[in-house]
């Protein structure tokens, strides 16, 4: 049996349930979360993979969540918000599908990448400043100084997604947990956030879990993929190997809508 790493996600009989509304909506999955790998987590809408991203996190009610999810000695299912808020954004960074709902539309954009550093770190005002000035730069804004002192709603949404980058980057966190970060982004967009996430695996050495319906998204970036289903683990594995010899009849599903639309000429 292979040793776990205390840095690795680790899930055992994890499942949801909301039983006023859907029920059961992730059956008992366990799996493991490499650290320092990018995981993609994959499936139609309703198959639960958003619901177990949350779950890790702590963004659903304690109530609604059995079994254990298993990172740095803690099971963190078992801990109360104050405990979650430690592990949050610093430990693990959360990327909504929207990245408008991670922002603050009450602060400006300097003040939420400063807050990462005068919170966590301790780091003068005036250090600080300069710093998250250069990390807008990094993640490619000419205008770095005028984006710390805009808004969210005034930037686009590819823009947002480089500012949480931004902080991502300067918390310098063991994990981030992307929802749908390609989706309803045009082909440009989407070739941008692969740049991102990967310049964020390289230069933080974090691991990633990618929530996507987008498959050649998660064939290009991750390394290990999990299949849900109806709220069921179906398949998991190399990324690979799951789309070239998938086992499961789903996932050869997935895998040949995969092919055909590339075939068709469908965005990267």
């Amino acid at each position: 049996m292979q040793e776990m790493n205390s840095e690795d996600i680790v899930l055992q009989e994890l499942s949801v349930s909301f039983p006023y509304e859907q029920g059961l909506v992730l059956h008992p999955v366990d799996c493991t979360f490499p650290a320092r790998e990018i995981t993609a987590v994959i499936g139609e809408s309703g198959s639960g993979k958003s619901v177990l991203g949350k779950a890790i996190v702590g963004l659903l009610s304690r109530a609604a969540v059995t079994g254990r999810i298993l990172y740095d000695g803690q099971n963190l299912a078992q801990l109360g918000e104050a405990e979650l808020r430690a592990y949050r954004g610093r430990r693990i960074f959360f990327m909504p599908q929207d990245p408008a709902l991670a922002l603050n539309p009450a602060l400006t954009i300097g003040e939420q990448l400063t807050e990462a550093l005068e919170y966590h770190e301790g780091t003068a005002p005036g250090a600080a400043r300069r710093r998250a000035i250069a990390e807008l730069e990094r993640y490619g804004f000419d205008d770095a100084a005028r984006i710390f002192d805009a808004y969210a709603f005034s930037l686009s949404g590819g823009m947002r997604q480089r500012v949480l980058c931004a902080i991502a980057s300067l918390m310098r966190p063991q994990w981030i947990i992307a929802d749908e970060p390609t989706k309803g982004l045009d082909p440009g967009l989407r070739k941008q956030v692969f740049a991102l996430f990967r310049r964020l695996a390289e230069t933080q050495n974090c691991g990633f879990i990618i929530i996507s319906h987008d498959l050649r998204f998660v064939r290009r970036i991750s390394g290990r993929t999990v299949v849900l289903r109806d709220g069921r683990l179906v398949e998991q594995g190399a990324t690979e190997l799951l789309f070239t010899q998938p086992q499961a009849d789903y996932t050869r599903t997935l895998a040949a809508a995969a092919e055909a639309f590339a075939r068709e000429g469908g965005a990267a």
